[in-house]
């Protein structure tokens, strides 16, 4: 059976390609669906989760999460340093 997101519920799992501390410790998504409180129109967000285990001063663990769009392929434009000119100086 494939995975299937469901509204309101987000899944994380262990991040295999962590490289250093300012990258997540587990990633995933999830949808968060709402109501328009003035039009009644429902609408179905998805979101990107990174999450990162951290210790009180008391050493529990806790999870610090960021919640943002999920981005898709498409979404990434190059920066314009990135794109190729063709002016050569020479």
């Amino acid at each position: 059976m494939a995975y299937e997101q469901t509204p309101n519920f987000i899944s994380i799992f262990k991040n295999n390609y962590k490289n250093g501390d300012k990258q997540p410790d587990m990633k995933g998504d999830g949808q968060i669906e709402f109501t328009c409180p003035h039009c009644n129109q429902t609408s179905i967000l998805s979101m990107a989760i990174g999450a990162w285990k951290k210790l009180t001063k008391n050493n529990d663990t806790y999870l610090r999460l960021k919640i943002g769009p999920k981005m898709t392929r498409d979404d990434y434009q190059p920066k314009k340093e990135d794109q190729i000119s063709d002016n050569i100086p020479f």
